[in-house]
């Protein structure tokens, strides 16, 4: 998967991942802003229909990618940095990683992780998130989402500042 998403930055068409036209990277990338600024798809994006893709499951016993998303956009931008001499692209030490342009540090999953481990939570993630493992299972409610909202929250007010 890595291989295919980094297509566009290794032919040298992009340096940016979100800007990785018609890749499963893409989607993710702007699938995850959407969701951590409660956005909906703007309009040049609205005639697009996003590919149904495989979700990543971590470690649980489904159908899927079984690594987190967030493992994954970390190999994928980390992978993306490497310079290959039979190549003409890379990502570029001045380009943030994806992972802090997206807000997601590791202040935010030290404490998403802490709050875990303290109150045996059964899931971690954004408010959003949350609700929709709800949706999935059939559960009115889901333990941590005020933790949720207060972690993830505060880290979004600072990035919006």
């Amino acid at each position: 998967m890595p291989y295919v998403d980094l297509n566009p930055n290794r032919a040298g068409m992009t340096e940016k991942l979100e800007e990785s036209d018609f890749t499963s990277i893409e989607q993710r990338i702007k699938a995850v802003s959407r969701e951590k600024s409660g956005t909906e798809k703007n309009n040049s994006e609205a005639d697009v229909e996003p590919v149904a893709l495989a979700d990543f499951v971590g470690g649980q016993d489904k159908d899927g990618i079984p690594y987190t998303l967030m493992d994954y956009l970390e190999l994928v931008d980390w992978s993306g940095r490497g310079i290959l001499e039979d190549k003409t692209g890379y990502i570029p030490e001045h380009e943030p990683k994806l992972l802090e342009k997206l807000g997601l540090t590791k202040e935010i999953w030290f404490k998403s992780v802490n709050q875990f481990s303290l109150h045996s939570y059964a899931h971690i993630g954004t408010e959003s998130q949350l609700k929709a493992i709800c949706a999935e299972t059939g559960k009115k409610w889901v333990a941590g989402i005020r933790q949720s909202r207060q972690i993830y929250a505060r880290k979004l007010e600072n990035s919006l500042k």
